[in-house]
């Protein structure tokens, strides 16, 4: 079967972030694609006999809340890596590690050490 090149795009970024990816044909009716833990490593399963759309939607569901430089995407890959975290409620600022809030005041602000 060939696979779509946003498929192929998004595979090479999960590989990329240290993801293993297999594509493989699901023979177990209900199975899913996603992220799961193989022999204690992450791994993303991808069912070969689903369409090209389904593949691509669950390469960007396990991609949409890590740090992905959607400026290195394809339009394709990266209007749709953008639906994803849209639909899931993951905003690009949830994905970067965030400041500590120790230290300030109900208001906001600083407080100082007395």
């Amino acid at each position: 079967m060939a696979v779509d090149p946003v498929v192929r795009e998004l595979v090479a970024i999960a590989e990329r972030l240290g993801l293993r990816v297999r594509i493989e044909p699901f023979h177990v009716r209900g199975a899913q694609s996603g992220l799961c833990r193989v022999k204690g490593k992450l791994c993303v399963l991808v069912d070969e006999l689903a369409s090209s759309l389904d593949q691509a939607t669950s390469l960007a569901d396990v991609l949409a809340p890590l740090e992905v430089d959607s400026s290195a995407l394809s339009a394709p890959a990266a209007r749709l890596l953008r639906t994803r975290r849209e639909r899931l409620g993951v905003r690009p600022e949830d994905t970067r590690e965030k400041p500590g809030l120790v230290g300030l005041d109900p208001r906001g602000n600083r407080r100082t050490l007395r």
